[in-house]
């Protein structure tokens, strides 16, 4: 099976397995330091008792010497019952040599030296047939006069034999265990719930269905923020999928119109039904349709020019006002302006500067086109030129209706025509994108700086110095 076909384990699953295990190796050093701790601790304990048991032994030894009918009872004191299995009693000489045993060795008596039993010393380890032994000495003395020593042995094992602990500790484990994995549980799907949602979500706009509201509010910032993100970018798509749905439509029919005008023109010619002057106003008219037609092939072009970064900007040296002097001029040449006479251009000084001369044309004219569409012939349109730190800047402000304010975020967008164009102007709406990307190829940018229904105002930056 290739990796791609190879079913992965699903979120749940990976956190699960991950914070378990790391769960039982944390119960599993629990477990190893509570045992260490235990034995230690026990030993420490059975010592500690063997201890008092040895001192109370020499004590009855020395209180028995006049009492022969107690000399059996040396190791009968009920403290013994607590040692399991009992140490091993020695009773020796002051010099080391064994008197008696209880319960006997079965191996020869061990062997005790005297500096041995006369350290400060009272607790130590013997290695003996073997086996590590921990004994516990206690003199056998009465008014300054020693007569020997009460020796308590006891194996190493024995000492830290602790089952019943480890029974204990055992329980305790898999309480910890048990508890630890529904914390884990219900955290676990608590926090991989909304990543799966947001999962399924994708495949939803992975499929065209855009029609998504995950659940907000979450107690954790980080969730919140995704879950509100994930639902502001489907809301967004679905926008943006039904503006290209609309302008896909609105493109075709704009390339559509002039085509089909052209053919019924041309039919009309060509079957006979009008002729001669007829015929040259239709052949006018036809001409008339195919350079619009024209146009909007070429403002295609530049576009995908633009997109790709194909187009290159031309620099050159010139005077600004000039430049837009002549833009101006131009303009009013064109048949379609209604605003003759009407355009105000103000420079407050002159301004020399690198730029591209088409292009800043372009952007001029298209932004004189829009402000003369959106007013009457006898509103001005006027265009200022100020000039910042950094930039020099054109102002192009129009006294028309404004921009509805539906259509304000979308005016830069591609093939977007907003409502009072789409059924009083031809084009294909890349006017504005279009302008927007010269100027930002030419180091500056074009944004909007107000509308309303006293006018609109658009400005043109251009950078002081090329880059």
């Amino acid at each position: 099976m290739s990796k791609m076909n190879k079913v992965k384990p699903s979120l749940n699953q990976v956190f699960i397995t991950r914070y378990l295990l790391a769960l039982i190796a944390g119960l599993l050093v629990i477990m190893l330091v509570f045992v260490i701790w235990i034995r230690e601790t026990t030993k420490d304990n059975r010592l500690d008792l063997m201890a008092v048991m040895a001192e109370s032994t020499a004590n009855r030894v020395v209180n028995n010497r006049s009492d022969s009918d107690d000399a059996n009872r040396l190791n009968e004191p009920p403290q013994f019952e607590q040692l399991n299995p009992r140490p091993i009693t020695v009773i020796t000489t002051i010099i080391g040599e064994v008197i008696q045993t209880d319960p006997p060795f079965v191996s020869p008596s061990p062997s005790l030296s005297e500096s041995e039993l006369a350290s400060d010393e009272t607790v130590f380890e013997k290695l003996i047939d073997d086996t590590t032994y921990y004994l516990v000495t206690a003199p056998i003395e009465n008014e300054d006069v020693r007569y020997g020593y009460v020796v308590l042995m006891s194996k190493r094992s024995d000492l830290m034999a602790v089952d019943q602990e480890y029974v204990q500790l055992f329980f305790m484990l898999v309480a910890l265990g048990f508890i630890g994995f529904i914390t884990i549980f219900i955290m676990t799907k608590r926090l991989t719930k909304p990543i799966t949602a947001v999962s399924q979500a994708a495949k939803q706009i992975e499929a065209g269905d855009y029609q998504i509201h995950l659940p907000e509010g979450a107690r954790e910032r980080e969730i919140d923020e995704l879950m509100r993100g994930f639902n502001q970018m489907a809301h967004k798509l679905d926008q943006l999928e039904s503006l290209r749905t609309e302008l896909l439509a609105g493109v075709t029919h704009e390339l559509k119109t002039p085509v089909t005008s052209i053919s019924g023109l041309l039919q009309a010619i060509d079957s006979g039904v009008v002729q001669e002057a007829e015929a040259k106003t239709f052949i006018k008219l036809s001409l008339s349709e195919t350079a619009k037609l024209k146009q909007m092939v070429k403002d295609l072009l530049n576009f995908n020019q633009f997109s790709l970064d194909a187009v290159k900007v031309s620099l050159q040296e010139l005077e600004l006002g000039t430049l837009l002097a002549g833009v101006i001029e131009r303009f009013n040449l064109i048949p379609e302006v209604t605003s003759k006479g009407q355009l105000n251009l103000k420079v407050t000084s002159p301004i020399n500067l690198q730029t591209d001369p088409v292009r800043v044309e372009q952007i001029m004219t298209n932004l004189l086109q829009n402000a003369n569409q959106a007013t009457d012939g006898n509103q001005m349109i006027s265009v200022t030129v100020t000039e910042a730190t950094t930039t020099y800047i054109i102002e192009v402000s129009d006294q028309g209706q404004g921009i509805e304010q539906q259509d304000i975020p979308y005016i830069f967008e591609r093939f977007y025509r907003g409502e009072n164009k789409k059924y009083t102007t031809r084009g294909l709406g890349l006017g504005l994108s279009l302008s927007k990307m010269m100027a930002q190829a030419l180091g500056g940018d074009l944004v909007l700086v107000e509308t309303s229904e006293s006018g609109t105002t658009f400005r043109l930056t251009l950078p002081k110095e090329s880059e």
